[in-house]
């Protein structure tokens, strides 16, 4: 091998790994996108189901607020910037809660493509039971 082909190859190695590193840096932040919504699917769900279980308005939103907290710690959604907004407007026997999950991303979370300051968000909402006892 001589060494201009020795030169071309360290040439076309160098090419060929920045775009294996782009392409893998951006699953990389296709991957932190994916576990995130994911996480704010399970959040807003088990807000709203914990609000469907309280027994007034205000025991709906706080109950729902705190149990989309608590589980976003466990999705790892701890950036400091997941909300959990609870609506209990149509509370009450065979009526509804909604809870929206928002999260909105940083520098640390996603390094590449300028993807910080993209926020998620992801609403659920659940039934609150027809039969059931309320105050």
């Amino acid at each position: 091998m001589t060494v201009r082909q020795r030169s071309q190859a360290l040439v076309e190695l160098a090419l060929g790994m920045g775009a294996l590193m782009l392409v893998l840096a951006g699953l990389v932040a296709l991957s932190v996108m994916t576990a995130a919504e994911l996480g704010l699917v399970a959040v807003a769900e088990e807000a709203a189901h914990a609000a469907a279980l309280a027994g007034t308005p205000g025991q709906a939103a706080q109950r729902g607020h705190d149990r989309g907290l608590q589980v976003g710690e466990g999705y790892a959604l701890s950036n400091g910037s997941l909300g959990v907004t609870v609506n209990v407007n149509q509370f009450g026997q065979g009526g509804r809660v909604d809870a929206t999950a928002t999260y909105s991303f940083t520098g640390h979370d996603v390094f590449l493509f300028g993807l910080t300051g993209l926020t998620l968000a992801r609403t659920h909402s659940e039934p609150v039971g027809q039969h059931r006892s309320l105050p």
